[in-house]
C-alpha cells in the first residue's frame, strides 16, 4: 500500500493527520476481521479523506461520495495521487437530505462498513444523515461524525447525542478523537473495545501518531473512550482520573460483563477489609 500522510496532505482539505492515523488503525482492524462492505462519505470537497477510504476499498466494494456539487475531476485526481484508480465510485451531487430519495436504502440494507458524516453541519442534516447511516450500516460498521465537540458547530454534537438517546439500539458512541465522534452498532462495542485496549495504539503509532486512549469510567456509565495526543504521565492507556493506571474498564472483553464488575468490586472490598484488619 503506497498511502502516506504526505500524499494525503497534498490534497486540499481539512482532514487532519491525527484522524488519518485513527482511520487507518480502525480500517485495518476491519480488514483484519475480514469485515466487508461499502464505504460512504457525505462532504467530500477535493477528495482528501475519500482518498484514504479508496485505499481500503476492495474491488467488489463501492465508494459512495456525496457533496453539494461533487467535483469528480478533483476526486479522481486525489485518488490517483495515492495510486488508486477511481473505480467503484458512486457519485452523488446534491444535499444529503435527498439521499433517501436517490438511493434504494432497502437494497443497501447492511451493505456499508464505514459512513463518514461531514456535510452541512446543521442539526437537522446530522439527524437525517444518521438515519441514512442506520439504514445501511452493517453490524461491524463505523459511523464517523465530523466536528464532534466543536465549538463552531455545536449542533453536530447535540443532535448526534439526541439521536443516540432516542435510538439506543441503533448506535453507541465508541470514541471521541481529534474533532470527530465514532459510533458503532451496540453489538460491536466489545470487539472494538478489545481492539482499542490492545493493538490500536500500536497501529496508530505505525502511521506516525503517538496517542493515549482514556477510558475514564466503566460501561455502567459510558462505553466511549477518548483518544488524544500521547500523555507522558499515563502512557498509551489511561483509566479513571483518580486511578489513571487502573485499566480494568478497558483491558479485556470480560470487563464488559456485569458479572465481571460485581466480582471486581467484591475483590476490591475484600482487599480493603483485609488491609484494614
Amino acid at each position: 500500500m503506497s498511502l502516506t500522510w504526505e500524499k494525503i496532505d497534498a490534497v486540499p482539505g481539512w482532514f487532519g493527520f491525527q484522524s488519518y492515523a485513527v482511520w487507518r488503525a480502525l480500517l485495518e482492524h476491519q480488514q483484519a476481521e475480514t469485515l466487508r462492505g461499502d464505504l460512504f462519505e457525505i462532504g467530500v470537497w477535493k477528495g482528501r479523506s475519500a482518498a484514504v477510504l479508496a485505499t481500503y476499498r476492495r474491488p467488489e466494494e463501492k465508494l459512495y461520495l456525496c457533496d453539494l456539487a461533487l467535483d469528480e475531476r478533483a476526486v479522481h485526481a486525489a485518488l490517483r495521487s495515492v495510486a488508486v484508480e477511481p473505480a467503484g465510485l458512486v457519485p452523488l451531487s446534491g444535499p444529503s437530505e435527498e439521499l433517501a430519495g436517490k438511493l434504494d436504502l432497502k437494497a443497501m440494507f447492511q451493505s456499508v462498513r464505514w459512513f463518514h458524516i461531514d456535510g452541512e453541519h446543521t442539526g437537522i442534516s446530522v439527524w437525517r444523515e444518521l438515519e441514512v447511516a442506520n439504514a445501511v450500516l452493517n453490524a461491524g460498521g463505523i459511523v464517523v461524525i465530523d466536528d464532534f465537540f466543536s465549538a463552531r458547530y455545536p449542533a453536530n454534537t447535540t443532535e448526534a447525542v439526541r439521536y443516540l438517546e432516542k435510538n439506543p439500539f441503533h448506535f453507541r458512541l465508541l470514541a471521541v478523537a481529534f474533532n470527530k465522534g465514532y459510533l458503532c452498532r451496540p453489538e460491536a462495542v466489545a470487539d472494538y473495545m478489545d481492539y482499542l485496549a490492545g493493538d490500536a495504539t500500536l497501529a496508530m503509532h505505525r502511521h506516525g501518531l503517538r496517542a493515549t486512549i482514556f477510558k475514564s469510567t466503566g460501561p455502567w456509565d459510558t462505553d466511549a473512550v477518548g483518544i488524544v495526543d500521547y500523555v507522558e504521565d499515563v502512557g498509551p492507556l489511561a483509566g479513571p482520573d483518580r486511578t489513571p493506571h487502573l485499566w480494568h474498564a478497558i483491558q479485556t472483553r470480560p470487563a464488559w460483563s456485569p458479572f465481571w464488575h460485581l466480582r471486581y468490586l467484591a475483590e476490591r472490598l475484600g482487599l480493603r477489609r483485609r488491609g484494614g484488619a
